[in-house]
C-alpha cells in the first residue's frame, strides 16, 4: 500500500513538479551526508583479523597449460569433503572424463589415483581427498601428464569462525 501512495505521490511530483526551496534543502542534505557517513565509520569496524581471503576455503589452484587449452586445478571444499576441480579457462576447452585422472603422490612415497566425473562446466574427482592436503599431484591427460604441487593450509572450526565473524555490512 506504501508502495502504492510513493508511486503516486512521484508521479504527480513528476507530472507538477513543485518549487524547491534551496535554503531548506542544503542543510537537510548536509544532515543527510553526515548521518551517512558516520554510518559508514560506525559500520566500518576498524580492523579486521580475519582476512577475507579465507572466504574461498584457502582453495589453492594450479594452471596447466596442454594443448586442449588452459585448466585450473584446485582442490574445492567449500562446504563440501575435499575434492579435486579441473575448470577450463575458456569454454571452448573441453576434457572428457574418461581421459583424465589425478594422482596424488604424497612425501612418504604413497599414491592415490582419482577418477573424475563431468559436472557440466568443469570436472570433479569422484572420491574425496583425504587430509593432510600436502602432495604432489600428476594430472594425466589425453596430451600428457602435468604435476603440480599442493601445500597445507591452516583448516579453522566452523564453530570458531561463526564465533569470531564479523556480521556488519563492512564485512561485504
Amino acid at each position: 500500500m506504501i508502495a502504492l501512495l510513493i508511486g503516486y505521490e512521484a508521479a504527480s511530483r513528476f507530472l507538477s513538479p513543485v518549487p524547491i526551496h534551496f535554503g531548506e534543502a542544503i542543510p537537510i542534505a548536509a544532515v543527510g551526508l553526515f548521518v551517512n557517513l558516520a554510518s559508514v565509520w560506525l559500520l566500518s569496524g576498524g580492523d579486521h583479523d580475519h582476512g577475507h581471503d579465507d572466504h574461498a576455503h584457502e582453495e589453492e589452484v594450479q594452471k596447466i597449460c596442454a594443448s586442449a587449452g588452459v585448466f585450473a586445478v584446485s582442490i574445492f571444499e567449500d562446504g563440501v569433503p575435499p575434492v579435486f576441480r579441473i575448470t577450463p579457462a575458456t569454454q571452448t576447452s573441453r576434457l572428457d572424463a574418461t581421459a583424465v585422472s589425478v594422482t596424488t603422490v604424497r612425501p612418504d612415497g604413497t599414491q592415490q589415483m582419482f577418477a573424475l566425473a563431468d559436472r557440466g562446466g568443469y570436472l570433479e574427482s569422484k572420491e574425496d581427498i583425504p587430509q593432510p592436503h600436502a602432495f604432489k599431484a600428476i594430472v594425466r591427460m589425453p596430451d600428457g601428464e602435468f604435476g603440480v604441487e599442493f601445500e597445507e593450509h591452516e583448516h579453522h572450526d566452523d564453530a570458531d569462525e561463526a564465533a569470531t565473524r564479523d556480521h556488519n555490512i563492512g564485512a561485504a
